[in-house]
């Protein structure tokens, strides 16, 4: 028997925290996205520096693109952040459901980086795909207001 971890989110009764629809209602219960906003997306970033697994969200990366081009400007840290944005970029592919090699159409002048930008402002997957769950799905407990 599975425990109740949540409760539904339009009619408040308990349910299984598997269950994609509420036995009691069947309102679907697909997650409310969470916001990235820039501390959170440059702290993923550093922590997942060296990750070239898992799934970046189009929040964490295009917070994190805009600050690293400023620090690239000091000298030598492009060069510290060329490992990071790489694994960055990655896992944005990932979170679109392509594969991180991609990332070699970088080395095709304008026509590379054109499709690979394209990719990036894409909407990831909303389920869980081949690299993992969507980053952009709150992992806390729908927890019904008194």
């Amino acid at each position: 028997m599975t425990s109740v971890d949540r409760y539904c989110a339009s009619c408040t009764e308990s349910m299984i925290v598997s269950a994609e629809f509420c036995p009691h209602c069947g309102v679907s219960q697909i997650p409310v996205p969470a916001n990235m906003g820039p501390v959170k997306a440059y702290t993923s970033f550093l922590k997942n520096y060296f990750n070239f697994s898992g799934r970046a969200s189009r929040s964490e990366y295009w917070w994190v693109v805009p600050i690293n081009i400023l620090l690239g400007f000091i000298p030598y840290v492009s060069l510290l952040l060329l490992i990071g944005g790489v694994a960055l970029s990655v896992r944005r592919l990932h979170d679109t459901g392509k594969s991180g090699w991609l990332i070699f159409l970088a080395v095709i002048p304008v026509v590379g980086w054109i499709i690979l930008v394209w990719w990036y402002l894409q909407k990831g997957d909303e389920l869980s795909n081949n690299w993992g769950e969507s980053p952009t799905v709150s992992t806390e407990k729908n927890i019904p207001s008194p």
